[in-house]
């Protein structure tokens, strides 16, 4: 289950993500609807622990990501439109934030990743992809 409580993100002065409370909850199949510039994507980042909220809270299976992000992050899978997204994180590691070996993680993890990908897969969209 997820449940988002009094979200909102900033940028700058700009409110991107308005004080929003929902929950999606297990078994259901929760959509995001609105127009270009809505927060759908911002709230996404966020879901996912790529983006951090300016205020609120957000529990993946009851783990608030912002106290325990790495057993939160545990809780979902998450598939890009993109199919190289993971490769432009910022962040990339499952390994504990102050651990001095994190970025040689990422790095072993992205030349993994790489390997695996099928051949022609990398910097292509969805429609590019899709027909």
């Amino acid at each position: 289950m997820v449940e988002v409580t009094n979200l909102t993100k900033k940028f700058g002065e700009k409110i991107v993500v308005d004080n929003t409370t929902w929950t999606a909850k297990d078994g259901h199949i929760t959509g995001f609807i609105g127009h270009n510039g809505a927060g759908k994507t911002t709230s996404l980042k966020m879901i996912t622990g790529a983006l951090k909220p300016t205020e609120g809270t957000i529990k993946l299976n009851g783990i608030d990501i912002r106290k325990d992000h790495l057993e939160a992050k545990k809780q979902f899978g998450y598939v890009s439109d993109s199919p190289d997204h993971f490769l432009r994180l910022q962040e990339i590691s499952f390994e504990d934030s102050e651990n001095p070996r994190r970025h040689q993680v990422k790095r072993e993890y992205i030349q993994q990743a790489r390997k695996s990908m099928m051949p022609g897969w990398i910097g292509r969209t969805k429609d590019d992809i899709s027909e």
